[in-house]
């Protein structure tokens, strides 16, 4: 799927969701999830952090991913908001109590407050050029329905 970055500012997104979801009664026309997960890379520069080559670290980030996605089949689009926080080295013992975890929208956004804003990305992934209008429609309606959260600037 190409993948295309947008001028929506990840608490736009979030914000414009929560407008959605309320306006609907919790029932939006739409499929949402939202995970924290961790990466952990092995292979990194280990005198940076102090380290001795041979130490066993992986240096770890977590991810906060929110994913929107409409509920069609044809013209497929998926709405990306992802935060970005590095956690530094961690032993395999600290690695090992790392889950992925279901968060709620409330949490999302409270991570988004705190989140280094080079760290944080919106992100489009659609499968066709239709697909790709019919997300333009989807957030200009969105946007003109809830005109109070849509303070970012147009695609």
């Amino acid at each position: 799927m190409p993948t295309y970055a947008l001028r929506l500012s990840a608490i736009d997104a979030v914000r414009l969701l929560r407008a959605e979801t309320e306006a609907a009664d919790g029932q939006p026309e739409l499929d949402t999830t939202i995970s924290d997960e961790y990466i952990i890379a092995e292979d990194f520069d280990r005198s940076a952090y102090g380290l001795h080559d041979g130490e066993q670290f992986g240096l770890v980030t977590t991810v906060a991913v929110l994913t929107i996605e409409p509920r069609m089949e044809r013209d497929y689009w998926v709405l990306r908001v992802t935060i970005e926080r590095p956690l530094g080295p961690l032993s395999p013992q600290e690695q090992g109590v790392l889950e992925r975890k279901e968060l709620t929208l409330d949490e999302f956004e409270t991570k988004l407050g705190s989140a280094d804003p080079t760290r944080t990305r919106v992100r489009l992934l659609y499968e066709t050029v239709a697909a790709k209008q019919r997300f333009d429609r989807w957030l200009a309606d969105i946007r003109r329905r809830h005109p109070a959260e849509a303070h970012a600037g147009q695609l």
